[in-house]
């Protein structure tokens, strides 16, 4: 047991710094980043600025008041995730479509 708690843990470890060269570089070039994830499937919590931390997804929240039209400063376009499946992630850039 302890054996699969540190594969996972050097994986996620490592899948991190990988992502986050992806998130840097889209920065860097000022495309918008929609998700910053780390594993695959739903949300167990997430983070975004201006909603803070919570179990699940900010997305549905968001999207609504941005389609309402209602003022989001203060609310960042990215939502920081910690998903149920840990062997992965990715970064969701403005555009990039499933």
């Amino acid at each position: 047991m302890l054996t699969l708690f540190a594969f996972i843990l050097v994986i996620g470890v490592m899948v991190f710094i990988h992502e986050l060269g992806h998130f840097l570089a889209a920065k860097w070039v000022g495309v918008k980043v929609l998700q910053f994830a780390i594993g695959f499937g739903h949300a167990i919590v997430s983070y975004r600025k201006g909603f803070g931390l919570r179990l699940g997804s900010s997305q549905s929240q968001y999207d609504q008041l941005v389609a309402k039209g209602q003022d989001t400063t203060g609310i960042s376009e990215t939502e920081y995730r910690l998903n149920w499946m840990p062997l992965g992630g990715y970064v969701k850039m403005l555009g990039q479509e499933d």
